[in-house]
């Protein structure tokens, strides 16, 4: 299996968690298994990520 192929697996790169996001943009740009599973330092409610 190639590096890409082990990412595309469900469990892949997209289910680790990224450092601590301190700002919305930050937060916005995780994946949605991300906002819900890692912990996150964004003190205001992130409503409208672009």
């Amino acid at each position: 299996m190639t590096n890409k192929n082990l990412k595309d697996i469900n469990g892949g790169a997209d289910s680790r968690c990224p450092p601590l996001a301190n700002w919305c943009a930050e937060w916005c740009a995780w994946t949605a298994w991300q906002k819900a599973h890692c912990l996150n330092a964004v003190l205001d409610q992130c409503d409208t990520c672009s």
